[in-house]
């Protein structure tokens, strides 16, 4: 979960996802530290470095964890949903070949 990734955070009335240099990359949030703004549609992620930092869709970030990919010998999309425990699975739609589980924002 040392990795990191960036670009430009997409928002949706089903998905977030990072636009990668084009490519979509669907971000798996850690439940204990994310919250869901629905008034300003931001979510709301506890860095223990930053304290809460709002994140809104079209912002530019630098994001902490790990990720999965097809092309890299990772699970199908069905696959990996069933290989996890979910609070909120997401929909089908949403799961990208990339996936990205989100440890920390960077500045």
């Amino acid at each position: 979960m040392d990795a990191l990734i960036q670009g430009t955070i997409r928002i949706t009335d089903e998905c977030v996802s990072l636009d990668e240099r084009g490519e979509l990359v669907l971000l798996v949030w850690p439940s204990d530290k994310t919250q869901w703004d629905d008034g300003s549609g931001t979510i709301q992620f506890f860095d223990p470095g930053l304290g809460l930092v709002t994140i809104a869709d079209g912002q530019e970030v630098r994001l902490g964890g790990g990720g999965t990919s097809v092309d890299e010998g990772g699970l199908g999309a069905q696959e990996w949903v069933d290989s996890i425990v979910w609070i909120e699975e997401p929909p089908a739609s949403c799961v990208t070949d990339t996936r990205w589980a989100v440890s920390g924002v960077l500045n």
